[in-house]
């Protein structure tokens, strides 16, 4: 069964990957950040996490590399630093830092980098482009977003129509996004009343609850401008600690490794 419509009644999922602007210019890591789909119906993003991945450990990302052995990109490290068992407090790649600010109730409130301040009460209804988003046109039956439509460069450029396809192992990303704070603020969306930020509401269902194992892009004449294939070698919780990734962008081929620890 095909589900081509996510939301069933008024529960809008909706994700928001706070403008953590910290060059994510690699091709993997664009694919990490798209990999955010998910809604339900009258359930929270960690309900319907757990639902399609029976038996889940919690568990929290460390250190998030990415090897390129392309001279024309760049490898990264990302190191997360948590104030405690349930928050994130830094991110950084070693040139530039982000940091979360949450209050007594463990909310966020607030996301920093040098000078840039975003405040989450507004972001709720301020048109920030904190991420690149685009739009679910199917999903599967475990609510990942398989089929997806985005802008090559940007809004009124040619619109590109993505397949995505999965492992059944949990998205490694679920729970650091959640100590970030990021889960409790999309799924706030369905409490707000009104007009809400509308890159919200769409980045919400940009959340995949298991691994995302390929991603092909087509333009509208069909042809092929960006491929990604992944290999993941899992843990005994099913959590990737490592992968080898096959990009290729308008033909051109590249190779990279990802290593997580947790």
């Amino acid at each position: 069964m095909q589900l081509t419509n996510r939301r069933v009644g008024g529960c809008r999922q909706q994700k928001k990957l706070i403008s953590m602007k910290l060059k994510l210019n690699q091709p993997l890591f664009i694919i990490a950040a798209i990999a955010m789909i998910f809604s339900g119906c009258n359930k929270s993003s960690e309900d319907e996490f757990i639902e399609a991945n029976d038996d889940v450990v919690k568990k929290y990302i460390k250190t998030f590399q990415a090897i390129s052995y392309d001279a024309k990109s760049e490898s990264v490290k990302y190191i997360l630093s948590y104030a405690n068992d349930s928050t994130v407090s830094k991110i950084t790649d070693g040139d530039s830092e982000v940091y979360f600010h949450f209050n007594e109730d463990n909310q966020l409130i607030t996301v920093t980098e040098e000078y840039d301040v975003i405040e989450i009460d507004e972001l709720y209804m301020s048109p920030y482009d904190a991420f690149e988003t685009g739009e679910v046109l199917e999903y599967d039956e475990a609510l990942n977003p398989k089929t997806i439509e985005v802008y090559e460069s940007g809004y009124g450029s040619e619109k590109l129509t993505g397949e995505i396809s999965y492992d059944p192992n949990p998205n490694p990303f679920f729970y650091t996004f959640k100590a970030c704070g990021i889960i409790e603020v999309l799924d706030g969306v369905d409490l707000i009343f009104g007009d809400v930020n509308h890159t919200i509401v769409r980045a919400r269902k940009l959340l995949p609850n298991n691994n995302i194992k390929s991603m092909i892009f087509k333009n509208s004449n069909g042809i092929t401008q960006f491929d990604a294939q992944f290999n993941y070698t899992y843990d005994d919780d099913g959590y990737p600690i490592s992968a080898s990734v096959n990009v290729s962008i308008d033909g051109e081929e590249s190779e990279f490794t990802l290593i997580y620890t947790y």
